[in-house]
């Protein structure tokens, strides 16, 4: 049978999206997702995205994202944007909607090609922790933005050795056992963010990563190392912005804004 899908990408974190809402498509196997999201010979992308209806009335409908190994993670910032473009512009929700995923319920307005979030209140955040890597000590912030990270702040994220240390990060028995993603940070002179993440079930950088895009400017404004509305640069050349409100430490509102662009619709085949 002919499955269709659609691809998407969140400022370069690009997705494959498969209509579950009114259509007869098969729940994917794990071993579908690791081949379709697999480069050079798959569709290629960091991940795939199922939109499902929502046993909840009050949601539109339901995100399940995937990692491209297969394995299901309660959220993805940049897909989350991506669903809601998908949805509204296939008469699944209006322009402001509701949906669940597996970190709780999504706000999002879509107004083109650009999408707002209200994200998930961060239900984890660790500030001035560190860690030891091959005798050398690390300083890093925590926050779980629907899924976890560790943010470690440098003088210039072009030249660390992300796929080292990132991957020493992210098994880090400190983090153990579920890991974590790994944001590497550079404040900017005018107080803006650059970031490479390393992320979990990826095992690589990717160009973009909502949550860890938000997860650091949580970490940096209640650190008071820059304001809010943040500006973040992430590798893929795209900016995001994200909005954090809070009193006392305590973190009232999660808001980010950014880009969601089709690349193509296609049809998966078995012969894939």
């Amino acid at each position: 049978m002919k499955i269709p899908f659609w691809k998407m990408h969140g400022a370069g974190n690009d997705f494959i999206l498969l209509n579950q809402c009114n259509t007869a498509t098969p729940y994917p196997s794990s071993q579908d997702i690791q081949n379709w999201c697999r480069q050079h010979t798959g569709i290629g992308a960091d991940g795939l995205i199922l939109v499902q209806p929502s046993d909840n009335p009050d949601d539109h409908f339901r995100m399940v994202f995937f990692n491209p190994d297969g394995g299901e993670a309660s959220m993805c910032g940049n897909g989350a944007r991506c669903v809601a473009r998908f949805a509204y512009e296939h008469e699944i929700a209006p322009a402001q909607m509701r949906f669940a995923t597996g970190a709780g319920h999504i706000h999002a307005f879509v107004d083109g090609s650009s999408v707002t979030l209200d994200m998930q209140i961060p239900n984890i955040v660790k500030l001035d922790q560190a860690l030891t890597i091959e005798n050398d000590t690390f300083q890093y912030d925590f926050a779980d933005t629907g899924v976890p990270h560790a943010i470690v702040i440098c003088q210039n994220v072009a030249v660390i050795d992300l796929p080292r240390l990132g991957k020493a990060i992210r098994e880090h028995a400190c983090f153990s056992p579920e890991g974590t993603n790994v944001d590497f940070v550079q404040i900017l002179s005018d107080g803006s963010l650059r970031i490479r993440t390393y992320e979990r079930g990826v095992e690589a950088e990717t160009l973009a990563c909502g949550t860890g895009v938000a997860a650091a400017a949580v970490a940096s404004v209640l650190n008071k190392r820059t304001q809010s509305p943040v500006q973040v640069h992430t590798a893929g050349g795209d900016t995001l912005r994200i909005t954090v409100s809070h009193e006392a430490g305590h973190i009232n509102k999660l808001q980010m804004t950014g880009p969601a662009q089709h690349v193509f619709h296609g049809y998966i085949t078995d012969t894939l």
